[in-house]
């Protein structure tokens, strides 16, 4: 699921490449950039809250950070949904599968226990 511009970018990587490496490196900065496209979209669109440090500051999402990311979300039913959405998109475009044993989720102390 690239961007029109991100297979033209891989395209021109891809024709100054030396080793498979390289391809898989390529290929992993394109399908964390469409992720993070994903996200921001979601965002655009009111899907995704992200948070915001004080009412002033601009709203964040999803910092990225090499191959960690942080996922800020409302804790509703709907945003969980989209965040598993995304998630999916991202393992078939990128054909790497979540690891849910090493992820983790955090909720705010003003969420209320489920019943």
């Amino acid at each position: 699921m690239l961007s029109k511009e991100a297979a033209a970018i891989m395209v021109i990587a891809l024709a100054k490449v030396s080793s498979m490496e390289e391809v898989i490196l390529f290929h992993q900065i394109i399908c964390a950039e469409d992720f993070s496209a994903l996200l921001r979209k979601a965002e655009d669109q009111h899907q995704l809250s992200g948070v915001a440090l004080n009412r002033y500051s601009p709203r964040i999402s999803h910092p990225l950070f090499a191959d960690d990311s942080l996922l800020f979300a409302k804790a509703t039913q709907n945003e969980a949904e989209k965040i598993m959405e995304i998630f999916y998109l991202y393992e078939q475009a990128s054909k790497q599968k979540l690891n849910l044993e090493k992820s983790d989720i955090f909720f705010s102390k003003n969420v209320p226990e489920a019943e």
